[in-house]
């Protein structure tokens, strides 16, 4: 190197704060940009549940059957977040990958994805069982375990989540309450216009809203991830789907 001259340091990434409102309105662009993706994600995982709906039809319900339909939900929140994983992040990059190839990235880690959703699962609702606030405060502490398994080798998802969300927990309990708030008011308006549900086209329609808030849920905890890889480890999106090639 002759002398004076000068060698160009790489430049550092950018590095994003996470904010409510940049999450939501990141995830809202993210989300109408491949909506028939991940909505029909959200429906297809509504299946199960919906079969177990129509084939108790006319039977009163049981506090055993509406825990385990509680189960089943956030267990499915789990799985339909971890499969749209690679989608949202691409997304944010500015690429649209295609469906399949989007679902496939997801499916090569389902085994780590499922056993981590059941036992993440069954963890929150055993606090929520016991004691109603920690179940709330597991369930924000461990809300990132799907977008960490896909896109991470992590030993432990849950401690890892517990790291990234730490500092941002209260944020993030009002953001996901504006979420709950909304389905909980879209949910008793279906059921004012349609008040029968005891049957086969009110068991469908009712989980619409269900599989809208799981599919713009899990493209919101996508962006929240990428959002806080950033702020705390200064990682940018280019680095941060780099496994996935």
């Amino acid at each position: 190197m002759q002398p004076g001259e000068l060698t160009a340091a790489p430049s550092a990434p950018a590095v994003e704060r996470f904010t409510v409102g940049l999450a939501l309105s990141r995830s809202w662009g993210v989300w109408l940009q491949n909506l028939p993706l991940f909505l029909g994600v959200a429906v297809l995982a509504h299946v199960p549940e919906f079969i177990v709906s129509c084939l108790r039809l006319g039977q009163p319900p049981t506090r055993l059957g509406q825990r385990v339909e509680t189960l089943s939900t956030s267990f499915l929140a789990y799985v339909v977040t971890g499969l749209v994983t690679y989608s949202v992040l691409e997304q944010l990059r500015g690429l649209r990958p295609s469906a399949r190839k989007s679902i496939s990235m997801g499916l090569a880690r389902f085994g780590p994805l499922v056993g981590t959703a059941i036992g993440t699962g069954l963890l929150t609702l055993l606090l929520f069982i016991a004691l109603f606030f920690p179940g709330v405060y597991a369930s924000i502490r461990w809300m990132l375990v799907s977008p960490i398994v896909v896109a991470e080798n992590a030993d432990d998802p849950r401690q890892r989540s517990s790291f990234l969300t730490e500092g941002h927990r209260g944020e993030l309990f009002g953001m996901l309450a504006l979420l709950w708030g909304g389905l909980v008011i879209v949910a008793v308006l279906l059921a004012v216009v349609l008040p029968d549900e005891d049957t086969v086209l009110g068991n469908a329609v009712i989980l619409v809203p269900s599989a809208v808030f799981i599919s713009f849920r899990a493209v919101l905890e996508g962006v929240t991830y990428s959002l806080l890889r950033s702020e705390k480890e200064g990682v940018d999106l280019e680095q941060l789907t780099a496994v996935f090639r």
